[in-house]
Order: C-alpha cells, then structure tokens, then sequence
C-alpha cells in the first residue's frame, strides 16, 4: 500500500513539472487580437458646453472575437490652473474630479463583435460642461478584458489615447 501513495505522489509530481514547463512556453506578452482607429483624429478641437463624437473602430488581426468597451478615463490635464479652485483639491485624485465635475460619456454600443479579419465600431459621445477649463485633455478609453486562448486562457486589456482640446466659448 505504501508502495502504491509513493507511485501516485511521484507521478503528481511529474504531472506538475510537465505542466509548468508547458506553460512556461506559452509567451507571457501582449497578443493583439483587434488593431484600434479612432477618427476624427487622435486631438480633437471642443469648446466649453459643447459635445463631441468619436468614432471608435476595432479590426479583427486573426479570429473572431467580443471587445468589451470599459470606460474613458482622464489621465492628463495639461494646464497651468489651480486645481483647489477647480474641483477642491490637487492631490492624485484631481484627474477622476475633473472627469466627474466637467465631462460625461457614453459608448453605443459599448461592446463589439468582431468576425474575423472584419471591422466594427462604437461611437463615444462626450459631453463638456460650460464651465470646463479650457485647455489639453488627454484620456484612456479602456478595451478589453479579452480572451486569447493560447494552450491556456490569457486576458489582456488595452488602451487607446484621445485628446481634446477644450476653448472657451
């Protein structure tokens, strides 16, 4: 009896050495799916209270796949104002404040299917508030999680940029 635990714990033992080493060879980078376009172009002109449309489109590299639309978030706000005068404070939180207070958005539709080799796109609709500080604007749209399926199941997210530059009115 002892025998047979011995055998059964030596071949969980290789069992674990062959799977990692199996996974171990699937590459841990980044496996585009989908190249990204956003038009009009990365910098887009907007003026205080006005809203602006984006088109977002994916293109499908290899196979079919679903890209979840996540979020838009600001991750610079190139001006020399005075945050606290702005939105109260000017610790790291300042950017999702000036997000919260000055801008909102939609996607539609806020998921894509994409068939292989084949395009699809959203629309991202973003409202600024009349009293927006005028200035450059820089934020994430958030792709993803996505599912590749290399030996083993793998989730990337990816990020696209926008700018808008914000005039008064």
């Amino acid at each position: 009896m002892d025998k047979l635990y011995l055998i059964i714990i030596i071949l969980g033992i290789l069992a674990g050495v062959v799977g990692l080493e199996y996974y171990n060879q699937i590459p841990n980078d980044y496996y585009p799916t989908f190249s990204s376009n956003v038009y009009p172009s990365n910098m887009i002109n907007a003026t205080q209270g006005s809203s602006c449309q984006v088109n977002l489109t994916l293109t499908s590299l290899n196979t079919k796949t679903t890209v979840p639309i996540q979020n838009l978030d600001l991750t610079v706000y190139n001006s020399t104002i005075d945050y606290k005068t702005f939105i109260g404070t000017d610790d790291n939180s300042r950017y999702s404040l000036l997000q919260e207070r000055y801008f909102t958005y939609s996607f539609s539709p806020n998921e894509l299917t994409l068939q292989s080799h084949m395009s699809n796109s959203t629309i991202l609709t973003i409202n600024i508030a009349k009293d927006a500080p005028s200035g450059q604007y820089t934020f994430n749209i958030t792709l993803g999680p996505v599912t590749v399926h290399l030996g083993l199941y793998r989730y990337y997210t990816e990020t696209v940029l926008l700018g808008i530059v914000v005039s008064s009115r």
